[in-house]
């Protein structure tokens, strides 16, 4: 009976030690998977030069501050528009943009534009 019991025991943490790196990793990944909608007025684009990509500055609605978005194509979203994005977008115009990513400034990379749409309620 106390070797069933010791066994089971080491089920559950082998269980928990999975559950907890398996919980990690979608938690970092999730802004990747699911992107989220911001609004904001757009204050400079950065065009693409060499390998870094399109870059867009937009004074956001929440928090009042200015954030960079990058605005490159993605294959496995199938986003191959990103020239296009940042030839309609105008400084001083207000839009949504649907972006997903992490900010991250030690890595520093940037959440970047998936769609944008022209924002109807300012």
């Amino acid at each position: 009976m106390a070797a069933g019991t010791f066994q089971t025991k080491h089920k559950v943490f082998i269980g928990l030690i999975i559950f907890t790196i398996l919980f990690s990793v979608g938690a970092w990944y999730k802004p990747y998977v699911w992107a989220e909608w911001v609004s904001g007025t757009v204050t400079e684009k950065i065009p693409k030069a060499g390998e870094v990509p399109n870059k867009i500055l937009v004074e956001l609605d929440e928090g009042n501050f200015v954030e960079t978005f990058t605005n490159e194509d993605i294959g496995w979203r199938l986003k191959k528009n990103s020239g296009d994005i940042q030839a309609n977008v105008k400084v001083g115009e207000h839009y949504e943009f649907k972006v997903s990513g992490r900010r991250s400034h030690w890595l520093s990379t940037y959440r970047n534009v998936v769609k944008y749409r022209e924002d109807t309620e300012e």
